[in-house]
This record gives C-alpha cells, structure tokens and sequence, in this order.
C-alpha cells in the first residue's frame, strides 16, 4: 500500500501532540507536516512547517497532501474576546482546510466540540456548528467531525477552570453516561488516527461515546 502524506494544524496543543506521536510512528505515513506558528519540539517523524495563519493562502508545500488532521483551538479567556476567538476557532480552521484542499487533500478530521451546533445560545457552540458546516462546503471526499465532551490530560498552558473540572469529573466519572463523560486527550487522538486508517467517503459526525469507542 502506497504510504500517505499528511498535515497537522493545533499540533502543539494537548490532542494535537498526542496525534503527532501517532502519526509519526506510524509506517502508513511517509511523511507528517505540523503547521506551526514558529520554531518548537516536535515527536519524531513530525517535520514544522512554520506558518503565517493571517496568510496560510501562500504556504508552498513540496508534496501533495492526502489527509490533514485540525487539533485548533483555544478559550474565552486566552482569546480575550468573541472576534479573536472566532478567528482561530471559526477563520484559521477554515483556512487550513481550504489551504489543504488546495494542496490535493482529500480527507479531513477535526476537533470540534459537543453541542456543536450555529443556532445554539451559546456562543461557543455556535461557532463550533458554523464550522462545521462550512466545512462541509469545501468538497472533502470525507469529513470527521469529532465532538469530544470535557478533554482531560495535561496542558502546557494553564487553564485553572477546565482543571478544576476535570478534577471533578474525574472523581464522578462512573456516573456520568458515556455521550457526556470527560474524555482523555490521547482517546480523541487515537480515534482521529484509527478512522484515518479506515475512511469512509462522506461526512461523519463522532460523538463523544464514539470516541470512547474508537480508542477503546
């Protein structure tokens, strides 16, 4: 079987790191790509790319791209405000799918959240539902949205409410059903990859039990 090539966009962030550490083991790969904003440590296999995300557009890339993997994504608080939010979360997304479209991808999967959804009464989630469905406006022969419920794992960043959340739900973890039970960065990974292995052509929406699921 002919090895893949392909790109990683929120490579430094908790998912993302654990994807990257997949991929690049993984002898289905002959080359990975992390999109990067500057110079940073990377799993081995992986290669930067350093990328401008205010013109992603311009980004030259050697090979044709088969698959591209979105881990972006950040916080109210980190963000600052709803536009600065928006714009990793809703432009940079859509930019990175549209620049590997552009570069002969074919596949896509990407972090989203649960309760994705444009009309929902929060705004979080409404940007999550808008870009997913712009997403599905660029023409990927398949799209994986995957909707994980509160990610546990160790950050480098410091975000102290999702801590002290996930401290909580990790003692009442049992009782929680399994749609919105916390999930461990590295089990979102691990779904990300094993459906990359066996992609179906059309759009697919990964609910957080699938995902407990997937990486079971």
């Amino acid at each position: 079987m002919e090895k893949k090539q392909a790109a990683v966009a929120g490579a430094t962030g908790l998912t993302g790191n654990y994807l990257c550490q997949l991929l690049g083991k993984s002898e289905a790969y002959a080359k990975v790509w992390a999109l990067v904003r500057r110079a940073t440590d990377l799993p081995g296999g992986v290669s930067p790319l350093l990328v401008d995300w205010e013109q992603i557009e311009a980004l030259p890339l050697d090979a044709p791209l088969n698959e591209a993997f979105c881990c972006l994504g950040t916080t109210m608080k980190k963000a600052g405000s709803k536009e600065a939010f928006r714009r990793v979360d809703y432009d940079y997304v859509l930019a990175f799918a549209r620049w590997a479209h552009t570069h002969g991808c074919r596949r896509f999967f990407v972090v989203t959240a649960m309760g994705a959804n444009k009309h929902s009464v929060f705004f979080y989630n409404r940007v999550k539902g808008a870009v997913e469905e712009a997403l599905a406006q660029i023409g990927f022969e398949s799209l994986y949205l995957f909707r994980p419920s509160l990610l546990l794992g160790q950050r480098r960043e410091s975000r102290p409410v999702e801590q002290i959340s996930a401290r909580l739900s990790v003692f009442f973890r049992p009782l929680i059903p399994l749609p919105y039970r916390p999930v461990e960065a590295e089990r979102v990974a691990w779904a990300m990859y094993r459906c990359a292995q066996n992609p179906q052509k059309g759009k697919f929406i990964i609910e957080n039990d699938q995902i407990l699921k997937f990486s079971s």
